[in-house]
């Protein structure tokens, strides 16, 4: 009988045993949940014509739309100028990425339909509220919601229709393709963010998460778990606040607010978005800035402590 209730002991502390060195199913790990609280805050209104470009710096939030209307919105007084027109021809762009490095912002873009064709990189004044055409080229159209990210001077843009990463150097005004592109998925929107030398991509309908290392160009594929792959919407949309990658889904839409912490590399799940619509993205890391799809009403989020 001993014997016995010695072998049944012994089988139990290797079946333990044999469990206990099992790595979990990366697709079947338990997020950690519940953790994640956000404020949404209607910060504005405006009259800017098919919003499709954000872009900000410590004073000012610039909603930049698709025929040449720029709303401001200054952060500190939490007031709008909107600017009807802006006379050059140049301002008139379609569907890029408005980016700031130090003191300057730039423009990638396609020209808007029935405007002169330009193909160089946009310089945009934070003064004057105009653009001016640099020298240095730009050779393919991004398209809506790229990816992008600042590291250092350089800017990384990427369109899924072309095979490689693109970097433009703002120090010597000069750009190249300098790695090849590994979406095996394009999406019809990017969201995307720089932390500690990656560009985290988000490609959304096929909810694939990558990251490129910023200092060899290689690419890495993160895991989406099932568990949190079942709260992201087909479009959703998101940006970085803090050391977190968010995803935001619209209101209407079933699943929550997921977010990858880039510090722990987890995912977390939070309260699902009940109140505003996607669309447009800026983030200062602090706070994500959206200008909603219906082209009239500036988001604030931020996270809550």
């Amino acid at each position: 009988m001993r014997s016995v209730t010695w072998a049944i002991l012994l089988l139990a502390l290797g079946v333990m045993s044999c469990k206990n060195s099992t790595e979990p199913d990366e697709k079947t790990l338990t997020p950690v949940k519940d953790t994640l609280a956000f404020t949404y805050d209607s910060v504005a209104t405006f009259t800017t014509s098919q919003s499709i470009m954000l872009c900000g710096n410590s004073q000012n939030i610039f909603i930049y739309g698709a025929y040449g209307n720029l709303s401001i919105y200054n952060i500190a007084s939490r007031t709008v100028t909107d600017h009807s027109t802006l006379s050059d021809t140049l301002s008139w762009r379609w569907d890029g990425a408005f980016v700031s490095v130090d003191t300057s912002m730039y423009i990638f873009a396609l020209p808007a339909p029935n405007r002169p064709a330009y193909s160089k990189v946009l310089l945009f004044n934070q003064q004057t509220y105009r653009v001016t055409a640099t020298a240095a080229p730009f050779p393919f159209s991004l398209g809506l919601d790229p990816a992008y990210g600042v590291f250092g001077k350089k800017i990384a843009l990427l369109y899924s229709s072309y095979d490689s990463l693109y970097v433009f150097d703002t120090s010597t005004m000069t750009g190249g393709f300098v790695a090849q592109n590994k979406l095996k998925y394009p999406g019809n929107a990017y969201s995307s963010c720089v932390y500690q030398n990656g560009l985290y991509i988000f490609v959304d309908y096929y909810m694939k998460f990558y990251r490129v290392d910023l200092q060899n160009y290689s690419w890495q594929e993160i895991v989406i778990p099932d568990s949190i792959q079942s709260n992201i919407d087909t479009y959703a949309q998101g940006g970085m606040l803090g050391n977190k990658f968010c995803l935001f889904n619209n209101p209407d839409r079933p699943g929550t607010t997921v977010a990858f912490d880039l510090t722990t590399q987890k995912w977390q799940v939070g309260a699902p978005n009940k109140k505003m619509k996607l669309g447009v993205w800026y983030s200062n890391n602090t706070s994500l800035y959206v200008s909603t799809e219906d082209y009239t009403t500036l988001w604030k989020v931020s996270l809550s402590q």
